[in-house]
């Protein structure tokens, strides 16, 4: 579960490295697939991102157990996001570190699937 001031670990080629939630859309604590506003505080230099400008993020990996339909459990040791435009409906980044959970393409998010590695 991801409340507001969690740290996230970035997994998009933004250049961003880690960013704190400070709100979550439509709940008090996000799970896997959904919205939160996050704000970056460690990044890469020369790329895309600086320090404190603030994104939506799509979670997609998270510390605490995602149950699936099939009754399988699936557990991140890392909260993981990926940095989503504010304004366009597009991910900031071209390509995803690692691979993503096949629920994000039912959730809506069909282009985290596209660029990603692949699914699990």
């Amino acid at each position: 579960m991801i409340i507001n001031e969690s740290r996230l670990k970035v997994l998009d080629n933004s250049g961003a490295l880690t960013a704190k939630c400070f709100r979550v859309y439509g709940k008090k604590e996000a799970s896997l697939g959904n919205l939160v506003v996050v704000s970056i505080q460690t990044f890469r230099t020369g790329k895309k991102v600086k320090k404190g400008e603030v994104y939506k993020g799509v979670i997609v990996a998270t510390k605490f157990p995602f149950r699936r339909l099939t009754g399988n459990y699936l557990k991140f040791d890392y909260n993981g996001v990926i940095l989503w435009k504010r304004k366009e409906d597009n991910p900031v980044g071209t390509r995803i570190i690692g691979y993503v959970p096949l629920e994000l393409r039912y959730m809506g998010f069909l282009k985290l699937i596209l660029i990603s590695i692949g699914t699990f």
